[in-house]
């Protein structure tokens, strides 16, 4: 995927934005400022621990501060670099920045971990949404296709996957520019390297 196009500038948001990674309401969505202190102590003594840098990843992402996510995410990497969700995470970050390459990189890395992941390509399906608008977004028409039927293969009744696709056509009959939103995964402490549940269609 070497051939890139001008893009659209697609912006990051947490779908839905007041509710946690199974879809349940929160009672407070903005993680606090106790939740972040005690991470970095558990850092301090345990300074190899890729959950505690990702969780802060987290919640650098949920308040919007991307490049200090950005650095967590990295740093959980560091320590463990088969870690999924922060390649995907940070694959969701670069894609709103507008940092394709990179972007389409960590979705790649991503996907080929999840295949040889414990519960298969089920792990995150959600990758292979944030992927096809990636590539919708770059002008990689057919590229975009097989991601979005790959999704629709775990969703088949998913409104914003037959809409995505039915773009993807219409782009590659007409070769219009778009702009999508993108998802980003953020689990809580409790379900970190649990499979995510599937996308509430809005």
């Amino acid at each position: 995927f070497s051939r890139f196009v001008t893009a659209t500038n697609p912006s990051l948001i947490i779908f839905p934005p007041s509710r946690g990674p199974s879809g349940r309401r929160l009672n407070n969505p903005t993680p606090t400022l106790k939740v972040m202190k005690k991470y970095k102590k558990s850092l301090k003594i345990s300074p190899r621990n890729p959950i505690a840098y990702h969780n802060l990843g987290n919640i650098f992402s949920t308040t919007k501060d991307y490049e200090e996510a950005i650095k967590f995410y990295q740093k959980a990497i560091e320590q463990k670099p088969d870690y999924l969700q922060a390649f995907f995470n940070l694959g969701t970050i670069y894609a709103s920045q507008e940092r394709y390459q990179k972007a389409l990189d960590a979705f790649e890395k991503a996907e080929s971990l999840y295949k040889n992941y414990k519960w298969g390509d089920q792990a995150s399906p959600e990758l292979y949404l944030n992927k096809a608008r990636l590539l919708l977004n770059l002008g990689l028409y057919q590229e975009a296709e097989s991601p979005a039927i790959k999704y629709l293969s775990y969703f088949p009744e998913s409104g914003p996957g037959h809409f995505i696709l039915g773009q993807i056509y219409e782009a590659q009959e007409k070769h219009v520019g778009m702009n999508w939103p993108f998802y980003v995964y953020v689990p809580d402490a409790m379900t970190v390297g649990m499979a995510p549940s599937k996308l509430k269609d809005a």
